[in-house]
């Protein structure tokens, strides 16, 4: 469904935002890397707590949509709408960081 692809391509947006550094990297390459991670730690961080927590335990714990909405306590469609309006956010508020 095209619903799932445009999870699949924000998940991997978000994904590529929080790589790690590669071994190849050069120093400034690592510099660049974890400036921009910090970033993305501290546009989480502005999120309201549920957001938060949503993006957590989606990217960094690689849970299921289903299974965020159940250990939340909240629908499905409200875990989604929630987990798209925190990607919007992530993605403003470093636009407006660089």
């Amino acid at each position: 469904s095209s619903s799932a692809a445009s999870d699949v391509y924000k998940r991997q947006e978000l994904l590529t935002l929080l790589n790690l550094a590669d071994v190849h990297d050069t120093p400034e390459e690592h510099c660049t890397r974890d400036a921009r991670r910090k970033l993305v730690k501290q546009a989480i961080d502005s999120l309201p707590l549920l957001d938060q927590q949503i993006i957590v335990l989606r990217y960094y714990n690689d849970l299921t949509m289903e299974a965020i909405s159940s250990a939340c306590c909240i629908s499905l469609s409200s875990c989604k709408r929630h987990h798209n309006a925190a990607l919007k956010q992530i993605k403003k508020y470093l636009e407006e960081k660089e």
